[in-house]
């Protein structure tokens, strides 16, 4: 199992990072590319950290990296609603900047033992991290943005015609799968 965590991560973080450079090298003036962009930054970080969290042989550095993934994984429900905002055609910039504020608070105290505050063996893992006590504020950030975001496409979706349709149906329909396994990591 460990294995197919270390190959699934690496491939995640390659294929992260160069979906994100072709869309911004298309068309960097666009706003979705750029948002999409930073979508695949924070995604592509949390990966990296993940993967390093795979491979660490001690405890500390285990932890280390724990804390680390946690604090860039805020980033990517953020940074999803943002993206989907924009691509929606919705104007929520008081939304998203408290979603960023709320990300770069939680990404600052992951590096205490509030969020993850400690590593130890579970199931077939050497260092699965323990929540720390400020962990709920964490999940709900992170399933708040989620949320908004499926219901923001949703709605976009539906009243949408032809090829936008068809545009808002591929990413919703894709990016719920790419959740979807996401979420086997809590």
């Amino acid at each position: 199992m460990i294995t197919y965590c270390i190959i699934t991560a690496f491939l995640n973080a390659v294929s992260g990072f160069v979906l994100g450079l072709a869309v911004l090298i298309k068309d960097p003036r666009r706003t979705e590319n750029r948002t999409l962009a930073w979508f695949t930054v924070s995604f592509v970080a949390w990966s990296w950290f993940y993967l390093m969290w795979q491979l660490s042989a001690t405890e500390a550095d285990a932890l280390l990296y724990a804390k680390l993934l946690a604090g860039a994984s805020i980033f990517i429900p953020v940074t999803y609603f943002h993206f989907v905002s924009r691509l929606a055609g919705r104007d929520d910039h008081v939304e998203i900047l408290l979603g960023y504020l709320a990300a770069i608070g939680i990404g600052i105290i992951s590096f205490s033992p509030w969020l993850v505050r400690a590593v130890e063996p579970a199931m077939m893992f050497p260092f699965w991290p323990k929540a720390g006590p400020m962990f709920w504020v964490y999940i709900s950030v992170f399933l708040y943005f989620v949320v908004r975001a499926w219901m923001h496409l949703y709605t976009a979706y539906r009243s949408s015609t032809h090829l936008r349709h068809k545009q808002l149906g591929y990413v919703y329909f894709s990016t719920v799968i790419g959740w979807v396994g996401g979420l086997t990591n809590f």
